[in-house]
């Protein structure tokens, strides 16, 4: 991820290639669980991206484009286990509501698969 936040979409795309051939390297396993973080800045400048944001995690959580049926369409023959966590942040002056924590099923910081 620190390639992601550097802007270098060519380190990024070189780590994501060598991930993905450690991965696709037999013995495939029977199993992979994933666990997806998310931080999310949700400061009074961010309004405007506010729904492009939701549109971009949706695309990844769910539908034809999402990252679960990507990984099943490469890896047919294992089970992925794929969780999200969310974690959003406002400006310092908000105090006691600076982070904003999604938590699912009784408390958990990460969905279930």
């Amino acid at each position: 991820f620190d390639a992601l936040l550097a802007g270098s979409r060519h380190d990024a795309t070189k780590l994501f290639k060598e991930l993905y051939l450690a991965i696709n390297k037999p013995p495939i396993p029977d199993t992979i669980s994933i666990d997806v973080a998310l931080l999310i800045d949700t400061t009074g400048s961010m309004a405007p991206y506010c729904k492009p944001t939701l549109s971009t995690i949706q695309c990844l959580a769910s539908g034809n484009s999402s990252i679960l049926n990507k990984l099943k369409s490469q890896f047919p023959e294992t089970e992925i286990k794929l969780r999200f966590g969310v974690l959003g942040y406002r400006d310092v002056d908000d105090k006691n509501s600076q982070f904003c924590e999604c938590t699912w099923n009784g408390g958990a910081h990460f969905t279930d698969s």
